[in-house]
């Protein structure tokens, strides 16, 4: 199957068109491919050319698309940047406490999402509101305190 998504690949880029349209281009490919195909698909973007991807490869969209359209059932159920879904992406943040506040008071505040309790740390899932949560949690003595962002899968994973 590689070998055939290859040929299929060099047969779109071939003739240097205006629009690209691919479905599950790097379906079957190797990474080292993978990688190839992103440097095409970032050579061509540079060069101003439209790039319509089909794929149900969330690393793929997240690495290669400016502009993200969701299809569920035939229907268009979210259409917007990629900068745009990041924006509505969860954090996650650890926190250890010396004391952690307890489960009653993490109920129903609107900026966590969900979170995670195990002895002195809590695994916290928030909104894009760190002020508030920074505010909330600067009432307890913490002792580490670890962040990230879930990433664009993570995100798109929760329209289906």
């Amino acid at each position: 199957k590689g070998n055939k998504q290859k040929v299929g690949i060099i047969q779109a880029f071939m003739k240097d068109p205006e629009i690209l349209i691919l479905d599950e281009p790097t379906s079957g490919l190797d990474p080292n491919y993978q990688k190839v195909f992103r440097d095409l698909i970032f050579e061509e973007k540079s060069e101003g050319k439209t790039i319509l991807l089909s794929s149900h490869d969330l690393l793929e969209i997240s690495n290669c698309c400016d502009f993200v359209t969701i299809i569920r059932d035939g229907k268009v159920i979210a259409s917007q940047s990629k900068s745009e879904i990041e924006k509505k992406s969860l954090r996650i943040i650890k926190v250890k406490f010396n004391v952690p506040p307890s489960i009653q008071k993490l109920d129903g505040l609107d900026f966590i999402k969900s979170f995670e309790s195990n002895d002195d740390q809590i695994s916290f899932m928030i909104s894009n509101d760190v002020n508030s949560f920074i505010k909330f949690i600067s009432d307890y003595e913490i002792i580490d305190i670890e962040s990230e962002n879930s990433n664009l899968s993570d995100t798109l994973m929760e329209y289906f």
